[in-house]
């Protein structure tokens, strides 16, 4: 079973700004910070597509010492420390609906069992100097017996940190 929502998040800045601030491996690495993760960049490459637009694919790695992963989860992946790994793609000069910006987590212990994938992009703001951040989630535990309470927690966990992000802009 897949557990699949949609959200939306006001930022008070203006969409090409905050896209800028977005795109910076920084604000990636003041957020997990925050978190009490450990951000790591392992890779970012810079490419164009046939029309000429650029974009940009990144590998992450976030770490804890102390797992953020509901106990029961922690459990059946045997691990106290928490890794996650990170792609995504993002358009450097386009936010909007028709150039998504995509990602997908997963644990580095049992990567089979649990994954996280998404989109998200930016619409117009309540002023000119505000802009929407919408995003579409997909939470795939697989563990038996407990992946419906396991997606509910990582819901949970996804709409809280999403939700701090006007704050940290």
């Amino acid at each position: 079973m897949v557990r699949k929502f949609e959200m939306a998040t006001e930022i008070p800045i203006a969409p090409d700004i905050f896209w800028i601030l977005r795109i910076d491996q920084g604000f990636d690495r003041f957020c997990a910070e925050q978190e009490k993760l450990t951000f790591t960049l392992e890779q970012s490459q810079r490419s164009k597509d046939a029309d000429g637009n650029e974009f940009i694919e990144i590998a992450t790695d976030l770490s804890a010492d102390e797992s953020p992963l509901p106990a029961a989860l922690q459990a059946v992946m045997s691990a106290k420390k928490f890794s996650l790994t990170n792609r995504a793609k993002w358009w450097v000069h386009k936010h909007d609906v028709h150039h998504k910006a995509s990602f997908a987590s997963s644990p580095r212990v049992m990567s089979s069992r649990l994954s996280i994938r998404g989109q998200s992009w930016l619409e117009p703001g309540a002023t000119p100097d505000a802009c929407r951040v919408r995003y579409q989630i997909e939470i795939e535990v697989r563990v038996p017996a407990l992946s419906s309470l396991l997606e509910a927690g990582l819901e949970k966990r996804v709409r809280d940190s999403y939700t701090r992000v006007p704050d940290l802009t």
